[in-house]
């Protein structure tokens, strides 16, 4: 029997969208339907979801984000710097995963925890913003090198197709 070792990871994704950050801003915490924006990847067919919206409740600070698999994320704002960085911290037993018996059992079991998704905006110039991804989060794995390796591809691919979409999605003409 192999003790399970907890470790701290962070992955970060970046990507420029040519819009000025305050019309970026406003569409991270209700992120509109990225549907036809987002691509899939090889871990969509081995059961890793894309997102598809996010709604946030201005009242009780709580965004839900939906994703294609079901499941449907209870995310508190965890800080907020306006126009700047914008954090998350997800509620695990706020969240609805009955549609994804994996991820509940790794998300309840806390074998995977996310202690902070955090978007970064920096200006580039007056109609160009860098928007950074960040994923803090901690897994508990009896081989960590193996749980090292696959949750950080797991993540950066997430990562890089909900920026892409999100590029897709601002850039798109008729949203400036």
């Amino acid at each position: 029997m192999i003790e399970k070792k907890e470790e701290q990871f962070t992955v970060s994704k970046k990507v420029i969208i040519n819009i000025p950050k305050q019309k970026i801003w406003k569409r991270l915490y209700s992120v509109p339907d990225l549907t036809n924006y987002i691509e899939n990847s090889a871990f969509n067919y081995f059961g890793f979801p894309n997102p598809v919206r996010s709604q946030y409740d201005k009242k009780s600070n709580i965004r839900l984000g939906y994703f294609t698999n079901g499941i449907v994320l209870s995310e508190s704002v965890a800080s907020s710097k306006q126009f700047e960085e914008l954090s998350f911290k997800i509620n695990v037993d706020k969240s609805d995963l009955k549609q994804s018996q994996t991820f509940s059992h790794i998300l309840k079991n806390e074998n995977l925890v996310f202690n902070n998704i955090t978007y970064q905006l920096r200006n580039i110039d007056d109609d160009s913003t860098e928007l950074i991804l960040v994923c803090d989060y901690t897994i508990k794995s009896n081989l960590p090198f193996y749980g090292e390796f696959w949750s950080k591809k797991i993540i950066l691919d997430f990562e890089t197709k909900l920026l892409d979409a999100l590029k897709k999605q601002n850039e798109k003409p008729r949203l400036r």
